[in-house]
């Protein structure tokens, strides 16, 4: 409890300070812009975009210098700036795939990773799940942690990036992990010891229309057959479909991996 508390008070330190403009621009840019493609195409995009609009290219590769040395921030700003736009399409509805799964568990505990406004997080409360969410945007946190306390819900919130959150181990016995692409690829052996035995995991993403290894697809998108390769040797995948279905997020028919894993 004490490290949560620190973790929260750390998030909301770094809410405090003011987020510089280039980073902001970007992130708002990037939000309205970007779709499905990697990192590095939307900065080389926007470095473009930069020199168009009478930029030099010298203090061009110095703000997308700026933006990769603060990655995060940039996606904490994005998040954040999504909040603020009524015309940003996405499901404020718990996911499907969730919401399938534990039908008829028995509740337990839950991890929500990148919890957003909360949406899951709350409906797990909601069915008597002791649940804890953590995400590096400081705004969805606060509307996540202000719509709990409305509906007098218990829920446990703290502003983290992945690699500063504090998994625990054999914790929890669900782990939440939607539209957040960087979990299984970096910390999915913390996400692992975190479950206890039996522990499910769920992910849905977005997919690739392509063939392309996933090295070759964005770092907003599973590559085909990615998922299985990564958690197959840890979990038993209880479902895995690529299909083509209505995303949470922009609210369209796209490519989409669901995975249920469980801890072996």
């Amino acid at each position: 409890m004490r490290h949560a508390i620190i973790m929260l008070m750390a998030g909301l330190l770094m809410a405090q300070d003011t987020v510089p403009a280039h980073i902001q621009e970007f992130a708002q840019w990037r939000l309205a812009n970007s779709g499905l493609r990697s990192w590095d195409e939307d900065l080389r995009l926007y470095r473009a975009k930069l020199i168009a609009s009478n930029v030099t290219e010298k203090d061009a590769d110095a703000i997308i210098l700026e933006l990769r040395n603060n990655r995060d921030l940039v996606g904490a700003a994005r998040w954040n700036a999504s909040l603020l736009d009524p015309g940003y399409r996405m499901s404020h509805a718990p996911n499907r795939l969730l919401m399938e799964t534990i039908k008829g568990r028995k509740p337990g505990t839950a991890l929500d990773i990148g919890m957003g406004e909360g949406r899951n997080s709350i409906y797990l409360a909601q069915l008597g799940w002791s649940v804890t969410g953590f995400d590096q945007a400081e705004k969805a946190v606060s509307a996540a942690r202000q719509r709990a306390a409305e509906a007098k819900l218990p829920l446990q919130t703290v502003v983290a990036r992945f690699d500063s959150f504090d998994f625990m181990r054999e914790h929890w016995d669900l782990v939440v992990d939607m539209y957040e692409f960087v979990p299984v690829r970096r910390f999915r052996q913390q996400v692992y010891e975190s479950l206890k035995p039996g522990g499910l995991w769920v992910i849905e993403g977005f997919g690739s229309r392509s063939e392309a290894p996933a090295n070759a697809v964005g770092e907003g998108s599973y590559g085909s057959g990615e998922l299985l390769r990564l958690l197959g040797n840890q979990f038993r995948i209880l479902k895995y479909e690529e299909v083509e279905d209505v995303g949470d997020f922009g609210l369209q028919v796209v490519p989409l991996v669901r995975v249920v894993a469980q801890k072996k």
